[in-house]
């Protein structure tokens, strides 16, 4: 997700948060936008800058995205949200989209409301979020109400999102309605190889090894975005000490072992399910994790140092 004026105030120059690998051949851009204008020339640089799809975010529900106006707060003002996705669709020609939580309240579920609007404004696709922004992420997402939606609008892509960790419980969800696909959010920052367990429709177990290999991965990914230097190292940390975070919420989760559970709420559900296998800094542990973020960057060999972290799964 970028805010649209982030990339809207240094025309003539290449957003660094627009930039990707030559290699993803469907990259598409997620706009938070408060102003038509904004988001219509949001939506122009995104294309410019190779972008296949643009996807206005109605769903973010972190306070500082909702008190600018943006996000989940679109919710509650159909009438911009519409005007919005209409100032986009007139402005590219690539597909524009929508991402909606289903209300903003759980007194206030409004979602016909919007998938209506969107729909009127020439959205190709919906996205929705099957929670409100009351609820944040303390709820297990209404797949249920996300089926009815799809069923409701025949001929019409309306994909789900919410609660998705393995392949399990993709396969579980898309049975919930005609619904067009599933879209993977926090379960690809607590393990980003989820894409390859969907392709095959598999789980992956990874060894402590194996899972700190990925984070050396992610490393040399974000060097080659940001560069190498100290400009492109200060960025670089800041990402993936975020990325640590998240990584240290994995739990390995066979379907064999967890059928019944994943019915309930998963990502919760995985902070109590045993050891991680790796124990790296959390989310109480801010400068610990951009030390060991700096460690990795610096480290001639960051691929011995896991050993550091492992965790004996027996203790």
């Amino acid at each position: 997700m970028v805010y649209a004026h982030q990339i809207t105030k240094n025309k003539g120059r290449e957003p660094i948060l627009l930039r990707h690998h030559s290699s993803e051949d469907n990259f598409g851009v997620q706009l938070a936008a408060s102003k038509p204008n904004l988001a219509a020339e949001a939506a122009r640089i995104a294309q410019g800058c190779g972008s296949k799809f643009v996807v206005l975010n109605c769903g973010c529900p972190i306070y500082d995205t909702v008190q600018k106006g943006m996000g989940a707060r679109l919710l509650q003002k159909v009438t911009k949200l519409g005007t919005i996705l209409e100032a986009m669709v007139q402005a590219v020609d690539i597909p524009v989209t929508v991402k909606l939580r289903t209300g903003f309240a759980e007194h206030k579920i409004n979602i016909r409301e919007t998938v209506r609007v969107a729909r009127e404004a020439g959205t190709q696709a919906i996205i929705i979020h099957g929670r409100t922004r009351e609820q944040r992420y303390s709820r297990s997402a209404d797949w249920q109400l996300v089926g009815e939606i799809a069923a409701e609008n025949p001929n019409f892509p309306i994909l789900g999102n919410g609660d998705i960790l393995t392949p399990m419980e993709s396969r579980q969800r898309l049975q919930s309605g005609p619904v067009a696909g599933a879209v993977i959010a926090r379960g690809a920052l607590v393990k980003p190889w989820i894409f390859k367990e969907l392709r095959e429709d598999k789980e992956w177990l990874p060894t402590a090894e194996e899972q700190w290999s990925v984070i050396v991965t992610l490393a040399e990914y974000l060097k080659d975005y940001f560069g190498r230097d100290e400009l492109g190292k200060r960025r670089g940390v800041e990402f993936l000490g975020w990325h640590l975070d998240w990584f240290n919420r994995y739990r390995p989760l066979p379907e064999s072992l967890w059928s019944e559970s994943a019915q309930e709420h998963p990502l919760l559900q995985t902070r109590s399910l045993g050891e991680p296998l790796l124990r790296l800094p959390g989310k109480n542990e801010e400068t610990e994790r951009l030390q060991l973020a700096s460690e990795i960057w610096d480290s001639a060999n960051p691929e011995a140092m896991w050993e550091r972290f492992a965790t004996d799964p027996s203790t």
